[in-house]
Order: structure tokens, then C-alpha cells, then sequence
């Protein structure tokens, strides 16, 4: 799985653009095969601790990205359309980080905030189905489903590349 999000990130690559139909899928089957539930069953707090480091650490990485755009778009690190930030803008930057993160130099850091989201509804998902398996998998198509009409109906769906590679 690894070789495929690596040869998919290559410019050029032949079928490139295939494998972005099952990797990000393919990853998060694996993650939730290995979640194990029974260990955070009884509280929700003991869950949320045990993601807080993750939380934390990814927030910390934001900010810090975040509060040095102005000194990298200075020394010409940041693309050349970057313009400098005012005290709004931090904030705004801040809170899009959260959902999708806005700085190049964050890196493909998306999948951080999405983890931490589908672990939350998984995590849900398992208290309200309890063991009804027939359930959680066709909650999970229901959401997979959600989640496509999502990219191709809002704002995401006048992007011309995502239109050409989500069917």
C-alpha cells in the first residue's frame, strides 16, 4: 500500500491517478481493522485522552508552521503568491489548519485532521451499532457515499482536476 502512495505521488507516473481511488480507502480500513474499541468502550474520556497526543502534537505543528509564514514568505520560502498575514489572518490560517491545512510547508499534512475525524465517527459509530455488524458496514457505505456527494456537489467540485479524478 505504501508503494502505491509513493508511485502516485510520482509526476508522470503511468495510471498515477489510480491509485488515488483506494489508497486513502485502503488506509483507513487498515486503521480501523486495528482500532481496537473494547479498550475505550467504557468511557469517552478515556478515549479522548488517548487520542489527545496525536491532537496535540499536530495542533503544535500548525501553530508553529502557521506563526513562521510571514518570516518564510520573507526569506522567499513560501510559493511566490503568498502575501504576508495580519493578526486576522493567523487566526483564520489557524482555524482552517483544523480542517484542511493552508500552508506549503505543512506538507500533505490533510490526512492528519481527517484521521483524527473518522476516528471520532468510528468510535460513535461502535457505541451507537454496538455489535450489529450488518449495521456498521452499511453505515460505513452510507457515509462513504456522503462523503463522495460531498466532493462532487460543494465548493470542492469546481476544482476542473477533482472532476477528472472522482468519478
Amino acid at each position: 500500500m505504501m508503494l502505491s502512495v509513493v508511485a502516485g505521488h510520482i509526476a508522470n507516473f503511468p495510471f498515477g491517478e489510480v491509485y488515488y481511488y483506494y489508497q486513502v480507502a485502503g488506509f483507513f480500513l487498515l486503521s480501523g481493522y486495528f482500532f481496537h474499541y473494547d479498550k475505550y468502550a467504557d468511557r469517552f474520556s478515556k478515549f479522548l485522552k488517548s487520542r489527545s497526543k496525536l491532537i496535540c502534537q499536530y495542533l503544535i505543528y500548525s501553530a508553529i508552521i502557521i506563526s513562521a509564514h510571514n518570516l518564510l514568505t520573507e526569506f522567499g520560502l513560501q510559493p511566490t503568491n503568498y502575501i504576508y498575514y495580519s493578526p486576522t489572518d493567523y487566526v483564520t490560517a489557524f482555524i482552517r489548519s483544523i480542517t484542511i491545512p493552508s500552508e506549503a510547508l505543512a506538507g500533505a499534512m490533510w490526512f492528519i485532521p481527517v484521521l483524527i475525524l473518522m476516528q471520532f465517527v468510528f468510535y460513535w459509530l461502535n457505541r451507537v451499532v454496538k455489535e450489529n455488524k450488518l449495521l456498521i458496514g452499511s453505515s460505513v457505505l452510507i457515509l462513504f457515499f456522503i462523503g463522495w456527494w460531498i466532493v462532487k456537489s460543494n465548493a470542492i467540485a469546481n476544482n476542473p482536476y477533482i472532476n477528472t479524478h472522482i468519478p
